[in-house]
């Protein structure tokens, strides 16, 4: 008979157990369909970075390019954003500075705030009971009395 709060074990010897290996990944695309429209910002260097502290002004030798996807009704467009990267050009040694990256809602800045905006309003407002119809003339909501 067991007493309260105790308990048996029991233990049991297995043979060698071995661990499959994860497949490996699949590199993803990260490029927007290329079909659309793009248009092209390119960010101000804030004054502080554009002056190395012992060589004087910084000289952009690139961009760093982020496209993120919008939705302008009717339409899809992409916006690449062109993030410089400055250096000095007397010595490499003070290395490479770069403006700061725009924040958007996902990591990567790969979808604008419209894109969201898109899918809340197809996921919801088509939906509801008490939003209009869809009508030109303007017509009452549902459920109003005539």
């Amino acid at each position: 008979m067991l007493r309260r709060g105790s308990r048996t074990r029991r233990e049991e010897t297995i043979q060698s157990y071995e661990r499959r290996k994860q497949a490996e990944k699949k590199p993803r695309n990260e490029q927007l369909p290329a079909h659309l429209p793009r248009y092209e910002v390119k960010l101000p260097v804030p004054a502080d970075l554009q002056v190395c502290p012992t060589h004087g002004e910084r000289e952009v030798f690139g961009f760093d390019w982020q496209e993120t996807l919008e939705i302008v009704p009717p339409k899809l467009v992409v916006r690449r954003t062109g993030i410089p990267k400055l250096a000095c050009p007397k010595d490499p040694e003070c290395g490479v500075v770069e403006a700061d990256r725009p924040v958007g809602l996902v990591e990567g800045n790969r979808y604008d705030t419209s894109v969201a905006a898109e899918v809340i309003v197809a996921k919801h407002g088509y939906h509801c009971e008490r939003s209009p119809p869809p009508s030109p003339c303007g017509s009452r909501w549902r459920g109003a009395s005539r």
